[in-house]
């Protein structure tokens, strides 16, 4: 559910908390809308306080993307964890929302690099 919109020094942060399905994504989105309408800077999704998204959700995280990246503005996701993590990592959109993979595949993705550069 949609839970506010706070302005910091270089972004914009918008704050959603509980279940984001279906329901509360039209509220979300009004929320999404006002903040490409009525700014010209980059954009925090704090996803904090989120237990369950599904694929209402996403589809608005997309839009927001889109509507921002077609401004030369950034989107990031902050404070996921649990189901909301486990989504976006499956769906493997974590890391264009700036969420960082797990520890174990950056030491992996390090070894490979490591191992590509040597050859």
């Amino acid at each position: 559910m949609f839970d506010g919109i706070m302005c910091e020094t270089n972004a914009v942060r918008l704050v959603l908390r509980g279940c984001v399905d279906g329901r509360s994504a039209p509220a979300m989105l009004d929320g999404m809308e006002a903040v490409i309408l009525l700014n010209t800077c980059d954009v925090v999704l704090d996803i904090t306080g989120v237990t369950h998204l599904d694929g209402s959700a996403i589809g608005a995280f997309s839009f927001l993307f889109r509507r921002l990246a077609a401004e030369g503005r950034k989107l990031r996701v902050e404070g996921a964890s649990g189901q909301p993590l486990r989504l976006l990592r499956d769906l493997g959109i974590a890391p264009v929302l700036g969420i960082a993979p797990p520890a174990a595949q950056r030491r992996i993705a390090a070894a490979h690099l490591g191992w590509a550069l040597a050859r």
